[in-house]
């Protein structure tokens, strides 16, 4: 509703009209990858910072600039930085999937979707991060982070679109049992999933393998890696339910199926096998018993998981090579598909892993989006008007651009006329337009009357006319902000401005209060007494003085001895108009004060902690003997070197009830040498020397423990290397007798150490 004095502008939601697969259009995967589509082909990126084995995503705006990238366990922004929070998303660093999933009605918002690995709790988690946070580079949402689902959960995630064209579907499998678990995301968040039992048990060591969506969101199918299932469902994109299970591993016989894709035309399914002998497989959707091997090599952990692209291509990780292998013809059958063994080269330093990117399929080929920006009804004025701006809700990253080519957030209406903007952020962008109209007519003149001068804290009252409608400000003084009477009784001279509306228009008045000078009496601050002292105060400011608490009489001067605290007040007059002004201090009376403090040193030994035991103290005054003091009672304290240092405590300094107490404290402090790490461990089960620990104070000075084989791969990882130990396993497997390498990697107190580590058996 458009009223004369403003234009309520309601931006529900931003879209551009016409969205293809920009969002998909850079991918970030395995060690350093990267693939940019923007040019309309595959172009192999610089190295990027991220190490991610299995589990990856990236999201792009919907022109195609990357916005961020994940491995389900850190998110980086598009400069390749880590977000702010966006470290310690707990998921597994080996999960098989993670999904990005924009939040309904908010292009600003997404949802990473994470689980964890055999090697992790099976949860399944989201983590919201904010497009519009940290000057458009984006934040992970702290109270968002980490937000637990369920659980236990298997590895595999994807998204199908809702037949309602905004919500989303995010479905997932449950580990121990045959149900899928469909979370319904709209703008209110993430719901209750739709639960249903449909097709193979998932056993719980059954984690590993991908699950994928048709485009269409029709069909679902997923490889269970270790327990050879390769299973494919319908999926009611309405209801959340999945039915009508087809057991694709009676076709293509017993294999360990892993990365699963659909064609184009969603008439074919890809699938690659691992662990063994790798496979790639075509499988005709409509007849499952018409598949063709499209390659077999020997080799483990080489073929893995698949992502149809921006261009209309299939490609599929290699895990640890240089490259990737290429479907050329997804949508044609058998070898015409185009398999090319290592169709894409990748960039040196940059090696493909197992895990591929993941996006929610509907990706690939959205559905346009409505635009919606509204600037409200075309607008009949009845009355000459004021200026009043257009003002859209902010929105975060947002250009404007108006009629007049003004490209500020709003923009001031003066005159009749078309007015029109177009705003355009990362969702896209939309435009608006309005007409101004006006029948003309008298704007009356605003009135004020009242008192203009007034004593301190003695109200006037101001009384406005001619509208049916006012405005006050400021409220400083005031007894209202609105109506046309207020009562003002400012503590200074102030000057009131006041606007009256009324349907024909709008006037502005200002009307000044002077507030008539008054004595400024003084008596001096607050004092300490000891018990029998006395203290003679002196009243000021003034000519007449009378004494009304604490004492009596009518002198300036008055000299007090009080066993107790006492407070003194004193009015100041000097018999003109507005002069008189009241005046107090308080003696505080103490007994003789006794100083004391004991100290011990923190964690690390990197503070000293003082406590105060003093007695009859009011203020504090800490010498550290360093040239550094501290006013706190109870201070902590960081000496700049190890020594002895001669702390001094004053209390009640600058007092006649002052005491001191003076303490050598010695300080040591720990060093990063205090830390000792073994070279070798024995996790043969007699007990002894079970597992690698690192002792002495680790925490200090270290914040993660890393350990390798001796071809790279990390076989170990913790952010508590002072407390969390390894035991040796792999995949709750011991290692081979061998040495092993270690970084432990510092807080940034000292520089990271590397060694190695005998495992013997």
């Amino acid at each position: 509703m458009v009223t004369r004095l403003y234009i309520a502008i309601v931006l529900c939601c931003l879209f551009s009209v016409g969205i293809q697969a920009q969002q998909i259009n850079v991918w970030r995967f395995g060690d350093g990858a990267g693939i940019d589509f923007n040019s309309g082909t595959a172009v192999a990126m610089p190295p990027g910072p991220m190490n991610a084995y299995e589990a990856c995503a990236s999201i792009c705006d919907n022109n195609g600039n990357l916005l961020f990238y994940t491995d389900g366990v850190t998110v980086y922004d598009q400069t390749n930085t880590v977000m702010p929070n966006g470290s310690g998303l707990l998921s597994g660093a080996s999960a098989s999937q993670t999904l990005i999933v924009q939040k309904p009605g908010d292009c600003s918002k997404y949802y990473i979707f994470h689980t964890g690995d055999h090697m992790t709790p099976a949860d399944l988690r989201y983590t919201m991060v904010d497009m519009c946070l940290n000057g458009g580079l984006g934040d992970v949402v702290v109270a968002q982070k980490n937000i637990l689902l369920y659980n236990p959960c298997s590895e595999k995630i994807t998204a199908i679109k809702h037949t309602n064209g905004t919500d989303v579907w995010v479905v997932v499998h449950d580990l121990g049992n045959a149900q899928f678990r469909s979370f319904p995301v709209t703008a209110a968040g993430v719901g209750v999933s739709v639960n249903t039992t449909v097709g193979s048990v998932h056993n719980n060591n059954c984690m590993i393998g991908y699950m994928k969506a048709s485009h269409s969101g029709q069909k679902i199918v997923l490889a269970n890696t270790f327990c050879q299932v390769f299973d494919l469902f319908d999926f009611n994109a309405t209801t959340g339910v999945v039915s009508n299970h087809v057991n694709l591993d009676a076709f293509t016989g017993n294999d360990w199926y892993y990365g699963v894709e659909f064609s184009p035309n969603d008439l074919y399914i890809y699938t690659s096998t691992t662990w063994g002998m790798n496979k790639l497989y075509q499988i005709e959707v409509a007849n499952p018993a018409n598949f063709t091997q499209l390659a077999n090599i020997n080799g483990n952990y080489n073929y893995g998981g698949l992502q149809l692209g921006p261009d209309g291509k299939i490609y599929m990780a290699r895990g640890g090579q240089n490259y990737l292998d290429v479907i050329n013809n997804p949508n044609t059958p058998g070898v015409g598909a185009g398999y090319v063994n290592s169709g894409l080269v990748l960039t040196a330093g940059s090696f493909s892993q197992m895990g591929m990117i993941n996006f929610p399929p509907y990706q690939v080929n959205p559905a346009p989006q409505p635009q919606f920006v509204d600037l409200g009804p075309d607008t009949l004025l009845p009355c000459n008007f004021p200026p009043f701006q257009l003002t859209p809700p902010s929105v975060c990253n947002a250009t404007y651009l108006w009629q007049n080519g003004s490209t500020s957030p709003t923009f001031t209406v003066t005159l009749p006329g078309t007015y029109y903007v177009q705003i355009t952020n990362m969702c896209g962008s939309g435009t608006d337009t309005i007409v101004v109209t006006s029948n003309g007519g008298p704007v009356p003149t605003l009135t004020v009357t009242g008192n203009d001068t007034i004593c301190p804290g003695t109200p006037t009252t101001l009384t406005a006319g001619n509208y049916t409608s006012y405005t006050w400000a400021p409220s400083s003084g005031l007894n209202t902000t609105t109506g046309s009477t207020v009562q003002a009784s400012p503590l200074v001279t102030t000057t009131y401005t006041v606007i009256g509306s009324d349907v024909c228009g709008s006037d502005t008045l200002q009307f000044t209060v002077y507030v008539a000078p008054g004595l400024s009496g003084s008596l001096g601050g607050d004092t300490l007494l000891c018990t029998g002292d006395s203290v003679q105060l002196t009243a000021g400011g003034g000519t007449q003085f009378q004494w009304i608490s604490g004492t009596t009489g009518s002198s300036p001067v008055v000299t007090v001895s009080p066993n107790v605290t006492t407070t003194y007040s004193v009015v100041v007059d000097d018999v003109t108009t507005c002069a008189a002004d009241t005046v107090s201090l308080t003696v505080h009376v103490i007994t003789a004060p006794v100083a004391l403090f004991s100290f011990a040193t923190s964690a690390c030994e990197r503070q000293v902690v003082f406590a105060n035991g003093s007695s009859s103290g009011f203020n504090y005054l800490w010498d550290f003997g360093d040239n550094t003091s501290d006013t706190a009672t109870n201070p902590t304290h960081e000496f700049p070197a190890p020594g002895n240092y001669s702390v001094l405590l004053i209390i009640n300094p600058g007092s006649g009830c002052a005491d001191t107490m003076e303490v050598q404290v010695p300080y040591i402090g720990s060093e990063s040498g205090d830390v000792f790490i073994p070279n070798a461990f024995t996790p043969n089960g007699d007990m002894k020397n079970e597992d690698f620990r690192i002792f002495g104070p680790v925490e200090c000075f270290y914040k993660e423990l890393l350990i390798f084989d001796r071809w790279g791969e990390l076989i170990f990882e913790t952010k508590h290397p002072e407390s969390v130990y390894w035991d040796g396993r792999v995949k709750n497997r011991i290692v081979q007798q061998d040495v092993y390498v270690y970084r432990l990697i510092s807080n940034g107190t000292v520089p990271d150490r590397f060694g190695t580590i005998a495992v013997i058996r």
